[in-house]
């Protein structure tokens, strides 16, 4: 039986610290740290405009899903966000955007490990992932992760360029190793 939410507020491996989101110490750095708009390519909203936005954003929305927001550290440097949702008695690991100096580095498959295992050790039956069916890079991250691709659904959401978003989805099982 899944353990919600995770009594975990600090993820840790190596020099990669996840902490729990919390507007009054993370917003401002966070907003910060995401001012390049690459970041945003295939977000539903694009950038935040502010501060203010970004934690709006983060926050759990009425009739949303349940979630688990971190703020990834390298050392003392914020370089971006992740989040668990509760899926049932699986977890959906996403909403995860990093600075592009960590793309291509292997610090996204770091995190996703961290996140993981959390997932497992609290009960989860599965982890979930998702990401929007043009943006190459996140898909290739998620099955290099070993997951494997389930269906396409077309999401209640537009890209920032007025399109219809489309997402794959992925599932990795528990018997996966990451």
């Amino acid at each position: 039986m899944l353990r919600w939410p995770f009594p975990q507020s600090c993820l840790t491996a190596g020099d990669l610290r996840l902490e729990r989101w919390d507007p009054g110490r993370h917003a401002a750095p966070l907003w910060n740290a995401l001012q390049d708009p690459a970041i945003f390519e295939f977000a539903p909203k694009g950038p935040a405009a502010d501060s203010e936005e970004l934690t709006h954003r983060m926050g759990k929305r009425p009739g949303g899903r349940e979630r688990i927001a971190w703020v990834v550290f390298m050392g003392d440097e914020v370089i971006g966000t992740t989040s668990h949702f509760r899926a049932g008695e699986d977890v959906e690991i996403g909403a995860t955007y990093m600075v592009p100096q960590t793309w291509g580095t292997g610090v996204n498959r770091r995190v996703k490990r961290v996140m993981v295992d959390v997932a497992r050790e609290n009960g989860c039956s599965g982890i979930v992932m998702r990401a929007d069916d043009m943006d190459r890079r996140a898909n290739k991250a998620i099955i290099g992760l070993g997951a494997e691709f389930t269906h396409k659904c077309v999401e209640q959401m537009l890209r920032p360029d007025g399109s219809q978003r489309v997402s794959r989805l992925y599932r990795l099982d528990n018997d996966t190793v990451v």
